[in-house]
């Protein structure tokens, strides 16, 4: 252990050592239990925050109030070492205590305690470990004599010891009975076994630290004797954590290592910091005062190889105290904060009217403006913080300050500051620094920025050749030979390292600026002359002279800080070989902690002089802001290099937040004053502290939980508890442009776990509150729920863990029985089965019938007799056997159960579910198939081929019951769109006797109206005792009342004969139909001349008619085609016509008569003419 930390943590007296551990064994380790009848309905306060109530204003259930008990489980044992040296041989020691307030009265409180199970293992081999009782009485405070110890060795007992326990062994049980004094809380009296010894070791006469021997007497003491001052513990629990009170009894010498608050309950005291990662702690509940946690190391040699050997720990086991804690909220506070901050900076008056830049200072009402300067560190810094939140006004302002009269174009860099437009001409190399710093996230953009930003820090770069060669960079032109600043130089190298391992396109830049930068570093470490550090006290000095002497010897917070940072980056980057450089920041750190953290209230003091006395008490807002970015990167370098998961120097930043929370946040108008001893609000500094914010932010979501059952199965008779086992962690991962990835993964102590074991219904039957130990494990012992509620359930653990975002997981896992049912066969019933497609068969039964379930039970693992019920939970399906009885220890016991179905069960395939119950409670279940078949059959089926318009049919069929068990009741339904029946739509058949058989007919016919479809379907639907089970489809043919089928006529009669046609007509009803049958002749000008029109009375069925036509006096030339048309008509409607075209043909007759005598006429026409012609000829001569 480093010389520093002993300063700081002092090794503990002797007397405070007894007082505590007495004081912690009454509340030593358990899990508070929240049995069912023992929940309380309140919901805790919140906790977080600072602590300001009083424990009475808690109004909590503790452990003083009649029937409250607290269990504890201890163990000491050999642990590995931390340097690799074989722990000397130990004894292992475990135990039980119980503390339980039996009744209370106005004057006294009554409590039993009492040891149980106390199982000391012997050391083995080693003959000096071994175990005895020593008589705290004789020497209570001094050194523990080899003459009085009466110890046991593993070959011979001792008969007889001081105490007169002849019988001390491997189990030992003792218990005594206490009376306090309420007034003064002091131990009345006292009766039972009485045993004032502790149990001791041999090895400890060989320890030349005395105060091992203390600590090691006070630890056992704590197993075995009485708890003598509850005082401590149950009447002022607020003294627990309010670090305004003197609490010697929590404070070693005065002073303790670390008080802090974790998660939504939890105080933790860190006494020693030990080799290996170890803390000695004491873990409380601040509601109750009860102590759930505590971890002590024994056989320290920080001198000769510092390892611990062996480990003392106290847990909770099991409490009807209420721990019950609210749901973890979701909420983060870094988060709120960060929102806090930048609607505060939009909003206030420091945002200028005109949106250009910032104005330094303003009220904490954001109302008026306090200085109306604009500094450029106050731009750059809230550009810095912009980048690390993500904030939309990031390249806004970027553009605004590059436009602004601050930039200095001329030279490449900014001026300090400007007023009313005025710029004060002065340019530092801080702003330099901060414009490359928060450049850096816009690319190409800022390449030229850079450049010249850069070239304005190499004018300013100088190298002092005096007794030993340094360099660095000086504050401004106007100081070239001036002092070097601390804190301008660890910016400067923060700046140079951004431009190193940045984007810019110059490679010499980037070159020249790592060059710088381990330049700058060796200022603050280096092998031969650190010229910032002070030897003879220690942290580094404000400023240096050009000859390498302070000029200013103070020591701010801001420069270690920035120190730390800087020699934890330069080490995280360049990695072997310069350990060395954490080693400063690790020396730095614990300097800071014991001169500068302020143990009161939190939060780091401003200054302090060359002899690490206070020079500036306040707190400011960025020396802490700094430290809390100082102490996350410390966090990843010192434990990559010690190979070690320390979550320390996180909860520290944890801490620096809290102050700065507690002391600093105005929640009023939300926002941060700049320090404890000025309320102004700073925009820099605002700007600043968005970048810590946004680191424990992201760090804060790094928590991780993972949940998991110590076992898949519970079997619900062998056991009766099961084991949740929460691990939580957090992950830091880093990447590096040269070195490679940093993944750590911390284990996280100290956290609060709030488990739950669920049903699969999510109804919780069992919850716990817990805290996870310095492996980040914490496990809930629950009990086995009754009911067991058979199936998945399911465990939750919900962690809240103070500096990390609250989360939860879940985790399976299923209550079986430990009777084992195998599954069923059916039997008893006929030998039908029902096949699937995949080749398997089930039973397949009539409804009624009787069959049985043969089950095959395995008792092997169970050891006493059982009666279990057998239910079936149907209406369909009943058994007449309820109870099996079964014997301890036997598999393969088979019992058969009798079932039968009911009347009104579906057919086809049904499933059911078995279920085997002990006391009512389900413990096992099984399912099975049966097939239950068709029990009655239609056949006979008959009706018309087809149906017509207008008429009645028949439709009959046979219903049979084909159930050889009982009789059934069917009704058969007729469904149709385009179809109706005479009367009733639905017939029923009551009480079918076994296998016989009903009949029945039905007269339907179409609907009025009913489209003409070619096809018109109806359905029989079956229903079995109600409940419908199908039904069968059926087509009709649809034919008209009346259908043409032929008609036919003369295709080449002769002039002047008769014609013939044929006409057949069919009739499709069942009685006589008059039609009109009518021919036309149709003429060549498309018009129609009747020729006939004859009425017939059709029979049913087909009808065939001639009809004779004179087409009437033909002349000779009337030859060739004619047409004629018959129509055939019914009740006014056409139902067919036809066109026949006849191709008359001339006769012999015809043609001498018609064509000789034409020609006869047309001679004598010619001849008298020619006659006469003659006549006048002749006249004339």
């Amino acid at each position: 252990m480093a010389p520093a930390i002993e300063h700081q943590f002092k090794k503990t007296g002797a007397l405070a050592i007894i007082v505590v551990i007495c004081s912690s064994w009454l509340f030593s380790f358990t899990l508070p239990r929240v049995i069912n009848n023992s929940r309380g309905g309140g919901q805790l306060e919140d906790a977080s925050g600072s602590i300001t109530p009083s424990y009475a204003d808690l109004a909590r259930p503790t452990l003083l109030e009649a029937s409250k008990y607290v269990n504890y489980s201890f163990t000491f044992s050999p642990i590995i070492p931390a340097r690799d040296i074989s722990p000397i041989e130990s004894t292992n020691l475990s135990a039980f205590l119980h503390y339980e307030v039996t009744s209370i009265d106005p004057d006294y409180y009554y409590i039993t305690e009492s040891v149980s199970d106390l199982n000391i293992s012997y050391g083995g081999s080693n003959p000096n470990r071994t175990m005895g009782l020593y008589n705290i009485g004789m020497n209570r405070t001094g050194a523990i004599e080899p003459d009085i110890i009466r110890g046991y060795s593993p070959e011979t007992r001792i008969n007889e010891s001081y105490q007169n326990e002849t019988n001390f062994g491997v189990l030992y049980d003792y218990s005594s009975n206490l009376v306090f004094n309420r007034t003064n809380e002091s131990l009345s009296s006292s009766s039972g076994d009485e045993v004032v010894a502790t149990v001791v070791d041999p090895l400890l006469t060989t320890l030349e630290d005395q105060y091992d021997k203390i600590t090691y007497f006070g630890h056992f003491r704590t197993l075995a004797s009485y708890y003598k001052n509850i005082r401590i513990l149950s009447l002022n629990a607020e003294m627990l954590y309010d670090t305004n009170l003197s609490t010697i009894d929590f404070e070693f010498q005065g002073e303790t290592k670390l008080s802090t608050s974790f998660g939504s309950r939890a105080v933790v005291k860190y006494f020693r910091n030990l080799p290996g990662n170890k803390n000695e702690t004491l873990y409380f509940d601040k509601y109750t005062g009860v102590l759930m946690q505590g971890t002590f190391f024994i056989d320290v040699y920080p001198d000769s190889g510092q390892y611990v050997t062996h480990e003392l720990v106290y847990k909770i086991h099991d409490s009807n105290i209420n721990f019950t804690t609210t749901k973890p909220s979701v909420g983060n506070e870094f988060d709120d904060a960060i929102e806090e901050v930048i609607t505060y900076l939009s909003g206030s008056s420091l945002n200028a009217t005109n949106g250009s830049l910032f104005y330094h200072a303003t009220q904490g009402d954001g109302t008026s403006v306090l200085d109306a300067t604009r500094y450029s560190a106050d731009t750059l810094k809230l550009l810095y913080g912009y980048s690390k939140v993500n904030s939309g006004h990031l390249e806004q302002l970027f553009l605004e300050i590059n436009a602004s009269k601050l930039h200095d174009l001329e030279n490449g860099t900014f001026y300090q500051s400007m007023l009313g437009g005025m710029v004060d001409g002065v340019q530092v190399i801080s702003d330099a620094a901060w414009g490359i710093i928060c450049s850096t996230q816009f690319g190409s953009v800022s390449h030229d920025l850079q450049q010249d930003l850069f070239e304005f820090m190499e004018s300013l770069f100088v190298t002092r050749d005096l007794v030993t060669t340094f360099s660095g960079f000086t504050r401004s032109k106007a100081l070239i030979n001036s002092s070097l600043y601390a804190y301008d130089n660890l910016l400067s190298y923060i700046a140079l390292q951004a431009l190193a391992r940045g984007d810019h396109p110059n490679s010499t830049l980037r070159t020249m600026a790592s060059s710088m930068a381990s330049d700058i570093i060796k200022l603050f470490y280096s092998s031969s002359i650190d010229h910032f550090w002070e030897d003879s006290n220690g942290l580094f000095v404000r400023s240096i002279q050009a000859n390498g002497q302070p000029s200013n010897d103070n020591k701010a917070v801001v420069d270690s800080a920035l120190a730390i940072y800087a020699l934890c980056d330069y080490y995280l980057n360049n990695r072997s070989g310069n350990e060395a450089f954490v080693g400063r920041a690790n020396e730095t750190l614990m300097l800071l902690l014991e001169h500068v953290w302020d143990d009161i209230d939190g939060g780091f003091i401003t200054e302090i002089n060359l002899n690490l006395n206070p020079n500036i008490a306040s707190k400011q807002l960025e020396g802490n802001s700094f430290m809390i970015m100082a102490l996350l990167e410390f966090l990843a370098a010192i434990n990559l290099v010690n190979g070690t998961t320390d979550l320390e120097y996180y909860d520290m930043a944890y801490e620096t937040w809290r102050f700065i929370d507690n002391e600093l946040h105005d929640t009023v108008n939300g926002t941060f004053a700049t320090s404890t001893s000025n309320s102004s609000i700073i925009s820099g500094d605002l700007g600043l502290f968005l970048a810590p914010l946004s680191q424990m932010s992201q760090y804060s979501k790094s928590i991780d939980i993972e949940l998991k059952a110590n076992q898949t199965n519970y079997y619900f008779e062998n056991m009766t508890q099961g084991v949740l086992v929460a691990e939580v962690s957090f992950n830091l991962d880093k990447s590096f442009p040269a070195a490679p990835a940093l993944h750590l993964e911390f284990p996280i102590g100290y956290s609060d776990i709030n488990f739950k074991a669920n049903y699969g219904n999510g109804t919780t039957y069992d919850e716990f509150f817990n805290v996870t130990n310095n492996e980040g494990k914490a496990q809930f012992l629950f009990m086995l729920p009754d009911p067991p509620g058979f199936g998945t359930h399911q465990g939750v653990a919900s962690v809240n863990r103070t500096g990390f975002e609250a989360t939860y997981d879940t985790a399976l896992y299923f209550m079986r029985s430990a009777v084992i049912v195998r599954e069923p066969t059916i039997g008893d019933f006929d030998s039908e089965t029902y096949s699937f497609e995949n080749g398997s068969s089930i039973p397949a039964i009539f409804p009624a019938e009787n069959f049985s379930l043969t089950l095959n039970f395995s008792m092997e693992y169970v050891d006493e007799n059982m009666s279990l019920d057998v239910d079936i939970t149907s209406t369909v399906l009943a058994n007449s056997t309820t109870e099996v009885n079964l014997t301890a220890g036997i598999d393969n016991q088979t019992r058969e159960i009798n079932l039968y179905t009911l009347g009104n069960i579906s057919l086809g395939v049904n499933n059911f579910t078995l279920k085997i119950l002990e006391d009512g409670n389900q413990m096992n279940s099984l399912s099975f198939n049966i097939y239950i078949k068709n029990p009655f059959f239609i056949k006979n089926v008959n009706f018309s081929s087809y149906i017509s318009h207008y008429y009645e049919y028949n439709l009959t069929f046979k219903v049979k019951n084909l159930n050889p068990y009982q009789s059934e009741n069917i009704s058969v339904g007729f469904e149709s769109d385009h179809l109706e029946t005479a009367g009733v739509q639905e017939f029923n058949f009551t009480n079918i006797d076994s296998l016989a058989e009903e009949s029945i007919i039905i007269s339907y016919s179409l609907k009025p109206g009913v489209e003409i479809l070619p096809f018109y379907y109806f359905n029989l639907l079956v229903k079995l005792n109600n409940i419908s089970v199908g039904g069968v489809r059926y087509s009709i043919e649809y034919r008209a009342p009346l259908e043409v089928k032929y008609i036919s006529g003369p295709t080449m009669p002769r002039q002047n004969q008769d014609i013939y046609f044929s006409v057949t007509i069919v009739n499709n009803n069942n009685r006589n139909i008059e039609a009109n049958v009518i021919f036309y002749e149709v003429m060549p000008n498309g018009r129609t001349k009747l020729l006939r029109n004859q009425t017939e009375s059709l029979v049913p069925g087909e009808n065939k008619k001639i009809y004779l036509i004179n087409p009437g006096v033909m002349l000779p030339w009337e030859f060739g085609l004619k047409e004629y048309r018959v129509i055939i008509s019914s009740n006014g409607e056409m139902i067919g016509q036809e066109s026949i075209r006849a191709n008359f043909q001339i006769t012999i007759q015809s043609a001498l008569i018609g064509y000789f005598g034409i020609f006869c006429i047309i001679g004598f026409v010619l001849i008298a003419t020619l006659y006469r012609k003659r006549q006048i000829e002749n006249l004339r001569r």
